[in-house]
């Protein structure tokens, strides 16, 4: 990925830079602290707009939401070659997701950003780099199940233990705690946060998101750990957006290499479909946000392709415009080169919610919160002049759905209109392995016979740690929280 972050420095940048002003001064026997350039130049305003980009291009936006994309059948690529939309990863594949933007670009600088918040008494980035560190753990640990942490960055362990899946998410739990904690105490001290491309510096935001994850990860280990979790979800629901106002969207600038990654993956490698699947499930509900979600057809129609094969690119709807062939509807395209990436968003929160009431068998508030979901999505793709509604038109759509009245088939749809909602999304994935909904279908041509359950550990661990590293299954082993 080229340059992403405009004006700012990457931290790799800065230090970069500090290590050849060491070298300079070694050369020139100057007589000076060697460290002092880095402590000087990698403060908390300069690391902290390289972590946020880093985490919304790679993390939020990359490969994680391009894997479950495909595996969730939400969009398809053409081929019937070994791949990821053919169901097959190895551990070459997942070697940069693993070791340079998770713990090095995002983990790494986090948490030398915790530090350096510490020493100077800066609890705004402390608490921000404490929910960035549980966020990024959360993707690790659902990904891969266990993985390195309590030993991660001890520079004199050259190969450290796996914790546990279960022990990570303690962590992050902890980590959101400590972060709700200082961030509610630089708010009292009207702290003032610079490089804060996310939310402006905005602490009440970030506390607000902190209890946000709280609410996803809560559902998230509901059958792990017991529906006292739903009860947990709802609280944290209760503490956290009230609005699509205070989503927490990372927004692209209309530039070559600064542009959405959707738009860059499908310049620089892929034409990106809707799946076939996906047109098939928003038409079963009369969906009218289909057409701002890929391009139409001459005749007006959407027309899904299907992972496996080979897609006419002429005959296939596309998602986003940059590649795209066909004709032009009223509206802009869900991705286009300054469309946003979602960390978490007011609509996931509401079917959290909706699927936390449904499981204490309160059907009325399940069914309203779900609904509240789909209006949030709604006015929030509307908002961004994607899709062209009034309150009318969302009206006729909600009072078209009648909601279950079991909690199977209630939890299916929730799913399903969460589904929808998470166009483009990790969360889907995840809501796949935990419920298995929805019922997706395998690519034509498979090469595993089922949606694998997690990634594969990557190469250099295997290699270099080979002690460590769980022997696992990644098509057929389940991580821990996966218990239904």
């Amino acid at each position: 990925m080229k340059n992403l972050y405009s004006t700012y420095l990457k931290p790799s940048t800065i230090l970069l830079l500090a290590l050849l002003l060491q070298g300079c001064s070694d050369y020139l026997d100057v007589n000076t602290n060697p460290d002092s350039p880095s402590d000087y130049q990698v403060t908390e305003e300069v690391l902290l707009p390289g972590i946020l980009s880093e985490f919304s291009y790679e993390l939020v936006g990359g490969y994680f939401a391009r894997t479950s994309s495909l595996w969730t059948a939400q969009v398809a690529v053409t081929g019937e070659s070994r791949g990821l939309s053919t169901l097959v990863l190895q551990d070459t594949d997942v070697n940069n997701s693993w070791e340079f933007s998770l713990y090095t670009s995002v983990l790494k600088n986090a948490k030398l950003l915790e530090q350096k918040a510490g020493v100077n008494q800066n609890k705004g980035y402390s608490g921000i780099a404490k929910v960035i560190q549980a966020y990024a753990l959360s993707i690790t640990a659902d990904f891969w199940g266990a993985a390195p942490w309590s030993q991660a960055f001890d520079p004199s362990i050259r190969k450290p233990s796996f914790d546990s899946q279960e022990e990570l998410y303690l962590v992050i739990d902890t980590l959101l705690k400590d972060g709700i904690t200082e961030l509610g105490a630089a708010l009292e001290s009207s702290e003032t946060i610079e490089g804060d491309i996310l939310y402006g510096g905005d602490l009440l935001k970030w506390g607000e998101m902190a209890y946000a994850l709280r609410a996803r990860y809560a559902m998230r280990l509901i059958y792990a750990k017991g529906q006292g979790q739903a009860d947990l979800a709802i609280a944290y629901v209760e503490e956290s957006f009230s609005s699509n106002a205070d989503n927490a969207s990372f927004v692209f600038e209309d530039k070559e290499s600064a542009n959405n990654p959707w738009v860059q993956w499908e310049d620089k490698w892929n034409d990106v479909f809707i799946n076939k699947f996906m047109v098939e499930l928003m038409e079963s509900y009369q969906d009218p946000r289909l057409i701002a979600f890929a391009l139409q057809q001459t005749d007006g129609n959407i027309v899904g392709g299907e992972n496996g094969t080979v897609i006419q690119l002429s005959a296939t709807s596309q998602v986003s415009i940059h590649t795209a062939v066909g004709a032009l509807n009223a509206n802009k395209y869900f991705v286009e080169n300054d469309s946003s990436v979602d960390w978490i968003s007011f609509d996931e929160l509401m079917f959290i919610a909706a699927e936390g009431y449904l499981f204490k068998g309160d059907y009325d508030n399940a069914e309203l919160f779900m609904k509240r979901g789909i209006r949030a999505n709604f006015e929030k793709i509307a908002s961004q002049g994607v899709l062209i509604l009034d309150d009318t038109d969302i009206d006729d759509y909600l009072n078209n759905i009648v909601f279950p009245t079991t909690l199977e088939a209630g939890q299916k749809m929730i799913i399903e209109q969460k589904y929808i909602a998470g166009f483009l999304q990790i969360e889907p994935y995840n809501d796949y392995r935990r419920t298995g909904y929805p019922e997706v279908p395998l690519p034509v041509t498979a090469f595993n016979n089922q949606i694998p359950e997690r990634f594969p550990y990557p190469t250099n661990p295997i290699l270099n740690n080979t002690e460590n590293v769980p022997d696992v299954d990644y098509v057929s082993d389940k991580v821990w929280w996966d218990q239904k």
